[in-house]
C-alpha cells in the first residue's frame, strides 16, 4: 500500500469504537479496544469476508447483483511504542462501467478499452487510524483517523461496511452479555446479544449550511465549553461526552440585502 508522490487530498475525521445491543439502556456490553477490533476486520480480510455490496445509497443484503461493490482490500497494523497505526485499502467498484476512454497523445484520437463481461472499473482509496497499542493500560476509545477523498468511498459507507463486517463477526462468535433485571418475585439474569461498530465523524465539515446566502465566513471560532475527564482500568474503554460551542461572526457587508 505504498502511497505514491502525486498529491492527495486527506480528511481528518474521528473514529470512535462503541458497542450496542437491544438491552435496557441502563446496561452497556462491554467494550472492545480499537486494536482488537482491526485485528478482526484484518482476519476477515484474509479469509476473503470483507466486502458488502450497495444498493441503493445503502448497503444491501442480497446477493449482492447489479450492485456496487466496496470491499477491504488489505491491513497493516504497525505498533510503535504506546500507539499503534492501522493503514487501510478500501476498493469501490462500479458495476455500471465495463469501459473507460484513453486518447493516443501522438494522433490524439481517442477510443475506449473494454474489460472482459466480468470486469468493472474500480478506484481504491486509503485510510489510517491511530489508537493505543496492544500493551497500553488505558483506552478511551476515541481515536484520530485520515481518509483520502476519492469520489464514490464515502465517510457513511466505510462506516457501514466496518459495522457489517464487525457484526457478522459477533454473530459468528455469539457476542452475548448477562444482564440483571428485576421480576415479580426475584431478579432475573437474561443474555443479551450484542456487536462492536465503529462511528466515523468529520473533525470539520467541508460545507456549510444557513438560511441566508453567504459568500464567505469572516471569522469561524471553535470554543470548548464542557469536557467531561475519566480514567478507566486495564485495557477498558472509556466513552467521555464533550460539549461545545461554536461561535460565527459574519461582517456587515455580507448581511442579507432584504432586511425581513
Amino acid at each position: 500500500m505504498a502511497i505514491g508522490s502525486h498529491p492527495r487530498m486527506m480528511l481528518l475525521n474521528r473514529l470512535e469504537s462503541r458497542t450496542a445491543s437491544q438491552a435496557p439502556a441502563e446496561h452497556t456490553p462491554p467494550p472492545h479496544a480499537g486494536i482488537e477490533l482491526f485485528q478482526v476486520l484484518k482476519a476477515r480480510v484474509k479469509n476473503g469476508q470483507a466486502l458488502e455490496f450497495v444498493g441503493n445509497g445503502s448497503m444491501g443484503e442480497d446477493d449482492g447483483a447489479g450492485h456496487d461493490l466496496l470491499q477491504i482490500c488489505a491491513i497493516e497494523i504497525q505498533e510503535v511504542g504506546d500507539h499503534a497505526y492501522a493503514a487501510i485499502l478500501i476498493q469501490y467498484v462500479d458495476s455500471t462501467q465495463s469501459a473507460f476512454p484513453v486518447v493516443d497523445t501522438a494522433t490524439l484520437e481517442g477510443r475506449e478499452l473494454t474489460g472482459n463481461e466480468t470486469e468493472r472499473a474500480a478506484r481504491a482509496a486509503h485510510m489510517v487510524a491511530k489508537f493505543p497499542s496492544s500493551g497500553a493500560t488505558f483506552d478511551d476509545g476515541h481515536y484520530q483517523c485520515v481518509i483520502e477523498h476519492v469520489d464514490g468511498i464515502r465517510r457513511r459507507d466505510i462506516e457501514t461496511l466496518f459495522r457489517r463486517q464487525l457484526r457478522a463477526h459477533a454473530k459468528e462468535h455469539d457476542y452475548t452479555f448477562q444482564v440483571t433485571v428485576p421480576g415479580k418475585r426475584k431478579a432475573k439474569v437474561l443474555n443479551y446479544k450484542y456487536y462492536p461498530k465503529f462511528t466515523l465523524s468529520a473533525d470539520v465539515g467541508r460545507s456549510f449550511g444557513t438560511g441566508i446566502s453567504i459568500e464567505s465566513l469572516s471569522t469561524l471560532l471553535f470554543t470548548k465549553r464542557a469536557e467531561k475527564q475519566m480514567t478507566g482500568g486495564e485495557v477498558s474503554v472509556i466513552h467521555d461526552d464533550v460539549v461545545g460551542d461554536v461561535e460565527i461572526r459574519i461582517s456587515a457587508a455580507q448581511a442579507p440585502r432584504d432586511k425581513k
